[in-house]
Order: C-alpha cells, then structure tokens, then sequence
C-alpha cells in the first residue's frame, strides 16, 4: 500500500540533493531567471515526493512510471496548459539526470506533452475601468492598503510582472530626475520609465507611513517583523482577494493580468504594437501581438471595413494586360468582399 506524499516529504532528501544539484545548473550553466527556478522546483516537488510515495527509486524510473504519475496521480486535476508545463520540466529534469548517470537513457525524449494551440488562452485582462476601480479600493489610510496600492499601480501604470514589482529596490527610484527603472529578468538588462504623479504619490506615502526601517534594499516589504521583501505569491494573492471582493468577474485573478489590462488600454488608445511591447519590455513584436487579437473594439472596426471598392479595382486588374494575382485569389477575395462583414460582431 502506497504512503502519502505528505508523508513523505521528510524522506525525500535524497531526491532534494539531486534537485538542488538541477536547480543550481539551471541558474549557472542555463542562466534561468530566479522565478523560473522557483517554478520549476514547484513543478518537480510533486513528482518527486510521488516516487518516494510509491517507493520507486529514481535510477529505476521509466517511461511506464512517468505515464501512470500522469494518469492516477494528477488526471482530472491539472488542465492541458498545467500538464504541458510539468512535461517541459519533467523532460528538462531527466535530461540531467540521464547526464549524470542517476537513470536510464532516454526518458526526456519518451515524456509526450498533450497538445497546446497557439493563441488557445489569449491573455484576457480586466477592464481598464475595473482597474480604476482596484486602484480606488486601495486609497484607505492602512498600512496594508498603502502598500497594495503601490504594487496595484506599478503592474497597472507600467504593465511590470509581478516579480519585477518585488526585486524593485531603492536606489531604482530617482527621485530628483523622477524616473523609475525595473530590472527585466528575462532580458537581463534595465528599462527606465518616467515616474508618473499618481505612482510617485503612492511610493512617496508609502516609504514616509508604512516601510519599515531595515536593511533590505528592496522597495515593497512584509509589515511585521521578521521584515523581508514581498513575495511574488503574497502580492499575486492580495491583488486576487482584491479583485474578487470587488466582485469582479474575470476569466483569472491576480496580479499578472493587469499587466494583460495595460496592454489591451495602450493599444485601445492608439499605440503601436512597438510602442506597447517598448512599454512592456518585450523584445520582439511577436510577442506583443497576440494583444492585437483581444482588442474587439479594433477587430470589430476592421469586421466593419466595406471591401467590395478593393473588388471593384482587382475586376479592373484582371483586364490589364499584367494581371499581379496568381489564378485562384482573384475569385477568393470576391468571395470575401461579397460576404458582407459589415454584421459580423
């Protein structure tokens, strides 16, 4: 009979040291980001505490064993996206482990991912006037609405992450000049923002009330002692409470999707793809575009556009003696002008 996993927590030090050892690879030799890391130890803890539950040791581990990890422990837990994201660690994992001898060959490659789509979650934020409406439910005189504020307008104002929210530290804020730089984990480099009245306001009430004197470097901290800087759950758990005691209907919660609320408000108002991945530290515009997909007001326009004059004036190309369509698009594009998108919403 199986023992718990819970149970098995305190024996599976071993498997820790063999975790420490990845974990500490990723950051040297990998160059992963800190969250990432975090990430991947929560995503590999569960497996692990399985086999020691299971009383399966690692160098024994196989294709067989992965499978029936998936299919009793975790099915009809885990969405398609979770189960994905535990494979790439999984695989990520056994390629090391096969490296350094502590299972068989081979494993990485056998691990199968179920099928994800591109664009399949399309990153869906609130509102801008619900986040007008957060940001309001955090103008109190607490200790703990003084600081959420703080944290509510940096991922709203300036679409940061929440970690990059966390690692701001205070020599990033320049007051005299009034700008406000942001560490970006993932391009490994610093951007510099304008530091807006509103956000200034906040951090200015905050650091003079509430922050506690202590010799953390980091902006945002806990208010009760032993002090440290705020964790990325802690303010990914406030912003959700937040939200759902407003009522606020979302298809997710937390902090991330105000930086998805920024996004889709910057395009709303006229910016560029460019200009609006500039804004969120992207490094490609590929990486902005899917933004492009959740404007409706925008798809609904272009759903709006009459294009039976571009019709009319490719009618007039097929009787020029170059015609620049190859055979077939002509009669396509005729189909698409006579559908009528004016009512397509």
């Amino acid at each position: 009979m199986s023992r718990s996993i819970h149970a098995a927590q305190g024996e599976s030090l071993p498997y820790n040291h063999h975790l420490h050892q990845f974990l500490t690879f990723l950051k040297h030799e990998r160059g992963f980001a800190d969250a990432t890391i975090v990430n991947r130890e929560r995503s590999l803890n569960p497996f692990l505490g399985w086999l020691v539950a299971q009383d399966v040791p690692l160098s024994t581990v196989s294709p067989v064993t992965i499978t029936k990890y998936f299919t009793n422990a975790v099915a009809g837990r885990w969405k398609r996206t979770t189960i994905s994201f535990h494979v790439y660690s999984l695989r990520s994992f056994f390629r090391y482990a096969s490296s350094r001898g502590w299972c068989a060959a081979g494993i990485a490659e056998s691990i199968d991912a179920p099928r994800v789509y591109t664009h399949e979650n399309l990153p869906q934020g609130p509102a801008w006037e619900d986040v007008k409406k957060l940001v309001t439910s955090v103008n109190g005189t607490s200790p703990v609405q003084i600081r959420s504020r703080c944290a509510i307008l940096l991922c709203s104002v300036y679409g940061l992450r929440v970690g990059e929210v966390c690692c701001l530290r205070l020599e990033d804020i320049d007051w005299a000049e009034e700008r406000i730089s942001v560490r970006r984990p993932k391009q490994r480099k610093a951007q510099t923002y304008p530091l807006t009245t509103e956000v200034g306001n906040a951090l200015l009430r905050y650091m003079k009330e509430v922050r506690p004197r202590c010799p953390h470097r980091e902006v945002l901290l806990t208010l009760r002692r032993p002090y440290r800087p705020v964790s990325v759950g802690a303010l990914s758990t406030m912003t959700r409470k937040l939200q759902k005691r407003l009522g606020l209907k979302l298809k997710r919660y937390g902090s991330h999707v105000l930086r998805h609320a920024c996004a889709t408000h910057l395009l709303a108002q006229g910016l560029t793809l460019k200009e609006v991945g500039d804004h969120l530290g992207h490094m490609s515009v590929a990486a902005t575009r899917i933004y492009a997909k959740v404007d409706l007001v925008g798809l609904r326009e272009v759903a709006a556009l009459d294009v039976r004059p571009l019709v009319d004036c490719i009618q007039q190309c097929e009787q020029s003696a170059a015609p620049f369509y190859r055979i077939g698009e002509i009669q396509a594009l005729r189909d698409v002008g006579n559908l009528g998108l004016g009512g397509v919403a």
